[in-house]
């Protein structure tokens, strides 16, 4: 009876061992698969403009913080009524669009990557969802630097939305004034 208590012993012993080498293994695991996806974020989008700053880090943001400073903080007054945002070739596809916008204030806002797609339904403006699998890019963003008050810039939604549906969407992208306030600029378009 005692050679089955010993033996009773040894198999627990031998399973939380067992166990505990597992619950090492796998928090192992999860930390490294958690650090590939910051790694991932961090790699910031290409473009290839020679009118886009691409920041990525806290020092690529401290480096390039004099040009933005310059761009937000100007001492001339900006108007967004002097704001206006076209569809280039009035190309659209499902995946996609390319927009120019045009800033005709006498020092501009700051613009960024950022944009939002609303769908007209039911004569009502909805905001899209993101995909399910998405993963926002919170440390990378670009700011844009206007070139002779122009930035043209290729948008690819796939990523976010997926591929769109027949209909009638709303384009929002935003820039930033010198107090750090966004604005917003919108422009429709219709998938047919």
């Amino acid at each position: 009876m005692e050679n089955n208590y010993c033996s009773y012993k040894n198999v627990i012993i031998i399973c939380t061992v067992i166990t505990f080498i597992l619950i090492v293994i796998a928090s192992i695991l999860i930390y490294i698969k958690h650090n590939s996806k910051i790694e991932s974020r961090n790699k910031s989008l290409t473009y290839i403009d020679s009118n886009v700053i691409t920041l990525k880090s806290s020092d690529d943001i401290n480096n390039k913080k004099p040009i933005i400073d310059e761009l937000k903080h100007s001492k001339t007054e900006r108007d967004m009524s002097k704001v206006k945002m076209t569809i280039k070739d009035e190309e659209v596809t499902s995946e996609g669009i390319e927009i120019i916008i045009e800033d005709k204030n006498e020092t501009s806002y700051v613009y960024d990557s950022w944009f939002e797609i609303e769908k007209l339904e039911n004569n009502e403006w909805k905001k899209l969802q993101y995909r399910d699998d998405y993963v926002s890019d919170d440390i990378g963003y670009m700011i844009y630097e206007l070139k002779d008050g122009k930035l043209e810039e290729k948008i690819n939604w796939s990523k976010e939305y997926g591929i769109l549906d027949r209909g009638k969407y709303k384009l929002i992208k935003r820039c930033m004034d010198e107090d750090d306030i966004y604005k917003y600029i919108e422009i429709e378009f219709e998938i047919k």
